[in-house]
């Protein structure tokens, strides 16, 4: 198994997670067509909708949240909480969810927010740079994480057939998404301005699945 996804569990936990990083890294070599095409893929369906956002966000640093919205001309939202604010925000960030991206999109969206805001120290009035980042690698890994879990719908990703194993499977590929995400991220730098945006949101989509592409790549050795 990649050393990457060591466990400190059981053999037979070890076992799960050697079959679940070969499925992934298969996933990104075989059934997307290698890391680069993988990656490409992500950066045009979700790439925009994560740059928005980051546009988003660094008004926001510089002018406050209330005045960014009314700068994008969606006075209504500027008198509602910063919680409020921001998920009523999906629409003009991700669509509105008319297709199978625009949905994925818009789930990876909120559940950044939710891991995020329930964080009680972190200030979405005017983000720091921190904070910035933070929101666009969860962001930038539930897109990836959900175009993982559209493979096991499809069947492409093979998840094991007990439903505890399955939920404890499931977490797992977001652990490892989030990960690569993260390494990504430190690959390439901190985001700290808007002109840098979708330039560096594209570098972190082909360092991440390139990092994905590579699981599972030494589990049969090690497993020997």
């Amino acid at each position: 198994m990649n050393k990457r996804l060591r466990s400190s569990d059981g053999g037979d936990r070890k076992k799960g997670l050697d079959r679940l990083s070969r499925s992934i890294g298969s996933f990104v070599r075989q059934g997307s067509g290698g890391a680069g095409n993988a990656s490409r893929r992500l950066s045009s369906t979700s790439g925009g909708a994560v740059a928005r956002f980051g546009d988003i966000l660094f008004g926001a640093a510089n002018e406050g949240i209330r005045e960014t919205v009314r700068r994008l001309n969606l006075e209504a939202l500027a008198s509602r909480s910063l919680a409020e604010i921001y998920a009523s925000l999906v629409d003009f960030v991700c669509g509105d969810g008319g297709d199978l991206e625009d949905s994925m999109n818009r789930d990876a969206y909120m559940h950044a927010l939710e891991e995020i805001i329930a964080v009680p120290e972190i200030d979405l009035e005017k983000p720091s740079v921190d904070t910035i980042n933070l929101l666009i690698e969860r962001f930038i890994a539930g897109t990836i994480d959900n175009r993982i879990k559209n493979g096991i719908a499809s069947g492409i990703v093979l998840l094991p057939k007990d439903i505890e194993q399955v939920k404890l499977a499931q977490a797992d590929v977001r652990q490892f998404v989030g990960g690569a995400v993260k390494e990504a991220m430190a690959r390439t730098g901190k985001l700290f301005a808007r002109s840098a945006i979708r330039e560096t949101i594209d570098r972190v989509y082909e360092w991440a699945m390139a990092v994905l592409g590579t699981y599972g790549d030494d589990a049969a050795g090690e497993s020997a």
